[in-house]
């Protein structure tokens, strides 16, 4: 996860973003915004693939991390796939609040930042 802010506002973001990891955890996201996620990323996808950096770095990602080229088809069947139940039990496994650790840059109070 990413998030940038200013470092008086740094201490809540570290507290929103916890609290949320904790509730993904605990309870299963709605359909509704599961949904939504699916068609950002969709669009996403098709998006980063207008230009010929981003279709040529798909290419290179492809062949590092599958071996082969993937078909748009392929990738969209794939994020169609993703269901509720495996959101929940893939955050249950992820997020390790005994593991986790946050990276700032700049002047923060390490007490400011505690998960």
């Amino acid at each position: 996860m990413y998030a940038a802010t200013r470092p008086a506002e740094a201490e809540e973001v570290v507290r929103v973003v916890s609290h949320e990891i904790r509730k993904l955890c605990k309870r299963p996201v709605q359909l509704k915004e599961l949904e939504r996620t699916k068609t950002q990323l969709k669009g996403n996808l098709l998006f980063g693939l207008e230009g010929t950096f981003g279709r040529m770095t798909k290419l290179a990602k492809d062949e590092l991390y599958q071996g082969r080229q993937v078909s748009l088809r392929e990738m969209v069947k794939e994020i169609d796939r993703v269901s509720i139940d495996r959101v929940q039990e893939l955050s249950r496994r992820l997020f390790d609040f005994d593991s986790l650790t946050v990276s700032a840059l700049g002047r923060i109070d390490p007490q400011m930042v505690s998960i």
